[in-house]
C-alpha cells in the first residue's frame, strides 16, 4: 500500500516529486515498485545521489510505463542510465552556460 513514509525515503523535493508523478500511474507503477525491492533501493541511491538526473530518469519511465505498462523499470533505474543522464545534463549546462555568458559579453559591448 501507498503511503507518505515511502516519499520520506526520497531527500529532496525534486526526488518525492518524480516518485509521486509515477505514482500518479496507479498500480502500474507502484505495483512494480513495492514488488521489487531491488527497484525500490536503485531508485532511492540514485535520488540521493543527483535528483534533478533522478527526476529526469523517472520523467523517460513515465512517459515508457504509459506505453509500455510491463516495462522493466530497473532498465531505466540503473547506474549506466543514470551516469549517461548525468553527463547529458552537464553538456547541456555547459553549452547554456557558454551561451549566457556570449549574450551578456555581447550585450555589454552595445551598451
Amino acid at each position: 500500500m501507498w503511503s507518505n513514509s515511502i516519499l520520506k525515503e526520497f531527500p529532496t523535493f525534486h526526488a518525492q516529486y518524480a516518485v509521486e508523478l509515477l505514482h500518479s500511474l496507479g498500480s502500474i507503477f507502484d505495483h512494480n515498485y513495492l514488488a521489487n525491492e531491488n527497484l525500490r533501493n536503485i531508485m532511492i541511491d540514485l535520488a540521493k545521489q543527483d535528483d534533478k538526473c533522478f527526476y529526469q530518469l523517472a520523467l523517460h519511465a513515465y512517459k515508457t510505463l504509459q506505453l509500455n505498462n510491463s516495462f522493466d523499470l530497473t532498465t531505466i533505474f540503473n547506474d549506466e542510465k543514470f551516469n549517461t543522464m548525468k553527463d547529458s545534463l552537464k553538456e547541456e549546462n555547459t553549452i547554456n552556460s557558454v551561451s549566457y555568458i556570449h549574450k551578456i559579453r555581447k550585450n555589454f559591448f552595445f551598451i
